[in-house]
């Protein structure tokens, strides 16, 4: 297995070869080989996520990633080390991040460990990230949300969808993003009503 072999004897090219090829999300048959190669110990017992772990943390969370994206069979050790090095993504308050920094909330959706989170997060109020983007007038944030899967229709515990809420604050730039990202149902109707206004 090279991979170990590379590991093993710091062989950086021979490393960013093999990231290059985690890279190739759709390639379905490059993934599959990237997957099996995760199983394999070496000679003293270790997996690749562990080598990754001890030699290069450089790498590791780009391994990491490739193996929650891709639901990689891993050992009881290995979930270990996913765990301790992304402890910080459990505790987030994705809404407070959004409310004080919307660019490095965007930064979150470039780590898969970070999506079901984004997608299932609501509040007290039964509110998703879309009723606070709309309340704390977020609109660049809107698109990438709704492509997510998050419900741009959800209502929360008094009866308001996040477009509801851009009415009442009346932020045009926020009603305009979920008009342009939302299903052709959702559109209409919401066109609809902001034209009466």
């Amino acid at each position: 297995m090279p991979i170990n072999l590379a590991l093993n004897a710091n062989n950086v090219k021979c490393i960013k070869e093999f990231l290059q090829l985690m890279r190739q999300v759709k390639n379905p048959e490059i993934i599959e080989k990237c997957k099996g190669m995760f199983n394999v110990r070496n000679k003293d017992g270790n997996t690749i996520l562990t080598l990754v772990w001890q030699q290069k943390r450089d790498v590791f969370k780009e391994f990491s990633i490739f193996c929650i994206r891709f639901d990689v069979n891993l050992n009881d050790e290995e979930r270990n080390l996913l765990r301790r090095d992304n402890l910080h993504y459990t505790w987030t308050d994705y809404n407070r991040v959004l409310r004080q920094n919307s660019l490095q909330f965007l930064s979150f959706l470039n780590y898969p460990n970070h999506l079901h989170n984004i997608i299932s997060c609501v509040n007290t109020h039964e509110q998703n990230l879309l009723h606070a983007c709309c309340e704390y007038n977020r609109f660049k944030v809107i698109g990438p949300l709704v492509r997510l899967g998050c419900n741009p229709a959800k209502q929360d515990d008094e009866g308001q969808t996040p477009f509801d809420l851009a009415l009442k604050s009346q932020s045009n730039e926020c009603i305009e993003q979920l008009i342009i990202y939302c299903s052709n149902r959702w559109r209409i109707q919401w066109r609809r009503m902001y034209i009466r206004l």
